[in-house]
């Protein structure tokens, strides 16, 4: 529990983080993009930078855009401050909004996977977004000269080109090495290595060639493309990209510094003419990427669904032969099974006529093999076996279903011999018609004499049960249900057949977990012998019982047998013993002993747990008088009813006791002096109203006093119950001293030493 504040932390701190290196990288790009010339930059890289934030980021990388966008034209540009907010604005609500039309026509976004992202890509990050950021500088600009600014009719195609070419050449590479970072690079052959290297040399020696009159050096930067495109059908998309992003930087680099075939064109022409060689050379390897990506994903599925289509051949031929192999198998087997099987068997035709018999079938009719097979029932059977095989093969024409029926027979020697019949009918797999008829037979007189004499044992049985003196009780495990209970169960929890009927014993558990875990202390042991535990009879009155349980099998369900014995009465002389021990029989109570040992058990945890902690020491005004003019008996009845309304008004935790006498003290656990105090004013006042003695034909009014000590104790480092009791009976005495009737606590000028 306590990692989730810790995580939803980083993450609160995560975005801020991202937004200010998004908006570092953005200024840090202007900056070197203006180095040379802040108001001609060939190339505005803080584009793909923001085209970049918004991919990974989504809309929460505006704050970002929009800070680094800000700084980028005011501090770097040196944009009027008005003026380089609005550019800013642009900056940020062009990429947004670009992005949420990408987001709009390709549902949903996948990224660079087809051409139709990419192409989705170029007209909306790529042209659209520039173009919106290129409307919104230009009006801003009209607002305040830019330094060093003179043609502001070519700012807008100028801005536009510049922030096009750059979403268009850097942004894929950045957001495709991200995106597929983890992805592994292919192994590097001599075709990926030799022919890029050549590509960069040619690339670097052009770009970086002194100028010249002539346009050759031109017309050979075309040559570029055929690399490009090489990378783009030969290469990951991501290298392509990285590829295409090199070779345009050294050609920019070149340009800068005043080299390459750029040269031969007019100055106001160069960075332009540059710009739009690298949108066009960036939407054609985009784009013959995203095909060859397509191509080499077609032919990949293509060949795994040859390969998926071959498995499948191989596997069907191979289970033909298996299951040709199988078949001639089964064909061997079942003429062995049929005449291995013990029991007879025999299989007759649709026609009724007998095809199959085995060794036993033929053992039982004692007749041959040969005498047997061809012939109907009616030829072969005679008397009851006779009459249960057809009727069962008529039953079974109609039902279609396998059937069992007992059937009885008089042996060749005149002994009776009881007999199951079981028949099922052959179908053919494809049309479900009927071939033939399989049965079988078993000789059950042994098992059906063993069932009689099981009866007849469990009706003497269940007799004996039913009249036992002992409680008795069979219950099914998994639901507890009431399987059998006896007359003397029936009385012990006063209930007959009709009233327990459907009812579950563990509803008469009083403590259900008790029940579980002696039902799992069975299942593993087997009995559990001597347990003493509390029921609920089925008319709610309460009664104990020592039980002992063991589990079984009743009738096919996994049983418990519960044999009790009723120690109520003992249970209550237990309780009666019990409560003279620890209870005042006078009051009602606590008696000292008790009452000082749960009061020190309180004050130990008040101190473990640092909790405040009240001792209140009360007695009865003037309690020896009422004794010695009224005579004990009244006293006794003082007591009672002072006793009472002390127990109506104390909390649940609050620990009350007579320590003797008309002496009573009270714990208030989690009280300090204040709650002690309120408290005990209530008390005082309860007292006085309702505490009464009875004196025909008086009525005596009580009225008591009270003192009260507290924990952590004042002057002691070490402070014990003996130590607050003896606090508070201090505080009594001074309350009595002031008048009776009152609340005093003790403030330490009650001690014998105090001044």
């Amino acid at each position: 529990m306590a990692s989730r504040p810790s995580a939803s932390a980083g993450r609160l701190w995560r975005l801020p983080l991202l937004n200010a290196a998004l908006a570092a990288t953005y200024v840090l790009l202007a900056w070197v993009a203006t180095r040379s010339d802040p108001s001609n930059a060939i190339l505005w890289p803080s584009s793909a930078i923001a085209v970049f934030g918004v991919w990974v980021l989504g809309f929460t990388a505006a704050p970002g855009i929009l800070l680094g966008a800000y700084i980028a034209n005011a501090e770097v540009i040196g944009w009027p401050a008005q003026t380089a907010l609005l550019i800013a604005v642009g900056n940020t609500a062009s990429v947004s909004f670009a992005w949420w039309v990408l987001r709009r026509i390709r549902q949903p976004w996948r990224g660079l996977q087809d051409t139709g992202d990419t192409l989705a890509f170029i007209l909306t990050l790529g042209l659209l977004g520039p173009a919106i950021s290129a409307s919104v500088g230009v009006i801003s600009s009209l607002l305040a000269a830019p330094p060093r600014l003179h043609d502001i009719g070519m700012l807008g195609p100028i801005w536009l080109i510049s922030d096009a070419c750059s979403v268009l050449v850097y942004a894929p590479m950045l957001v495709l090495w991200w995106e597929r970072r983890h992805e592994r690079l292919p192994r590097p052959t001599a075709e990926f290595v030799i022919l890029p290297l050549i590509a960069l040399v040619g690339v670097v020696v052009l770009a970086f060639s002194p100028p010249a009159r002539q346009a050759l050096p031109l017309g050979l930067a075309s040559l570029a493309l055929l690399p490009l495109l090489w990378g783009a059908m030969r290469l990951s998309m991501r290298l392509a990209s990285l590829f295409m992003a090199v070779l345009f930087t050294l050609a920019l680099v070149g340009a800068a510094l005043g080299l390459g075939p750029m040269m031969v064109l007019p100055i106001d022409e160069r960075a332009s003419v540059l710009q739009l060689l690298g949108i066009s050379l960036a939407c054609t390897v985009l784009l013959a990427s995203s095909l060859a990506q397509e191509r080499s994903l077609a032919l990949r599925q293509l060949r795994e669904a040859n390969a998926g289509l071959e498995r499948a051949v191989e596997r069907r031929t191979k289970a033909m032969v298996k299951s040709q192999r199988k078949l001639q198998e089964q064909l061997r087997f079942q003429d062995s099974l049929l005449g291995a099987l013990p029991n007879p068997t025999a299989y007759s035709a649709a026609n009724g006529r007998l095809e199959l018999v085995n060794q036993a079938f033929t053992r039982l009719m004692e007749r041959s093999r040969d005498a047997l097979l061809g012939r109907r029932p009616a030829e072969v059977f005679e008397d009851s076996l006779l009459h249960t095989w057809t009727s069962m093969d008529r039953q079974l024409h109609v039902e279609r279903r396998p059937l069992s029926q007992e059937c009885r027979q008089v042996s060749s020697d005149g002994e009776a011999t009881v007999w199951i019949v079981n028949k099922a009918q052959v179908t053919d797999p494809a049309s479900q018609e009927p071939l033939g008829i399989v049965t079988s037979l078993q000789d059950i007189t042994q098992l059906k004499r063993l069932q009689e004499q099981l009866e007849r044992d469990e009706r003497g049985l269940r007799f004996l049960v039913e009249e036992s003196p002992v409680p008795l009780v069979i219950t099914r495990v998994h639901d507890s249900v009431q399987l059998f209970a006896n007359r003397a169960a029936d009385e012990l929890f006063r209930a007959d057949h009709t009233g327990r009927s459907g009812k579950l014993l563990r509803d008469l558990w009083v403590e259900p977990a008790q029940r579980r875990s002696v039902v799992e202390q069975v299942l593993r042991e087997g009995v559990v012998r001597g347990l003493e535990t509390q029921f609920l009879r089925y008319d709610g009155s309460p009664v104990w019982l020592l039980l002992s349980v063991t589990h079984t099998q009743y009738r096919g369900d996994e049983a418990l047998v519960f044999a009790f014995k009723d120690i109520t009465p003992t249970k209550e002389r237990e309780h009666t013993l019990r409560a003279l021990a620890y209870t005042d029989p006078l009051t009602g109570v606590a008696n000292r002993r008790s009452f000082l040992a749960r009061a020190a058990a309180a004050l130990q945890e008040a101190k473990i747990q640092g909790k405040p902690l009240a001792v209140l020491a009360l007695d009865i005004d003037h309690f020896k008088q009422i004794n010695d003019v009224y005579g004990h008996p009244t006293g006794d009845r003082a007591l009672r009813s002072f006793s009472q309304v002390c127990q109506q008004l104390a909390r649940d935790d609050a620990l009350l006791g007579r320590l003797g006498g008309d002496e009573f003290a009270i714990v208030l656990p989690r009280s300090d002096d204040g709650a002690a105090y309120d408290f005990a004013q209530r008390l005082r006042l309860a007292v006085q109203e309702n505490a009464t003695a009875e004196h025909a034909p008086l009525r005596l009014q009580l009225t008591t006093s009270i003192g009260i000590a507290h924990h952590p104790c004042e002057h002691l480092t070490e402070c014990g119950l003996d130590d607050l009791l003896a606090r508070a009976d201090q505080a009594l005495y001074r309350a009595k001293q002031r008048g009776r009737n009152r609340v005093e606590l003790w403030t330490g000028h009650d001690h014998p030493g105090a001044a």
